[in-house]
């Protein structure tokens, strides 16, 4: 038996992928075996593929930023909450022109961060923005 953290959310693509692309993109997950971040059906969005433990998550979307969409001009940006079998192990990926923050625990999500969830504007609010006082 395993660990397993569930996800909502999305990362929105700037932009439609190229056809060329979309093979490469095959390709690359092909050797990538253990990510689980995958185009969404409509082709707008990377979601996580909803099988069980994928335990290497933030590394592996770090990766396909840095290997596959940087290089190719493609950003993204978006929200994606976890939890975790562990009560205590929730929190929020959040990614803005391509830059990952990862942010533990319940403290960040604020109404605005779940909000962002919920409608994934290009123009999300800088990291948590207001979710703590100055």
């Amino acid at each position: 038996m395993g660990y397993d953290t569930n996800f909502a959310g999305q990362f929105l693509l700037d932009k439609p992928m190229a056809f060329e692309h979309l093979k490469l993109l095959d390709e690359y997950l092909e050797e990538h075996d253990g990510c689980q971040w995958v185009l969404n059906d409509d082709g707008t969005a990377f979601v996580w593929d909803g099988n069980e433990k994928f335990y290497n998550y933030t590394q592996e979307l770090q990766d396909l930023i840095d290997r596959f969409f940087k290089p190719r001009d493609y950003v993204l940006n978006g929200v994606v909450i976890w939890t975790g079998d562990d009560t205590w192990d929730v929190g929020t990926l959040y990614v803005k022109d391509n830059v990952v923050t990862v942010l533990p625990g319940l403290a960040c999500l604020c109404d605005q961060i779940v909000s962002s969830v919920m409608s994934l504007c290009k123009g999300c609010p800088e990291p948590f923005e207001g979710c703590w006082d100055e």
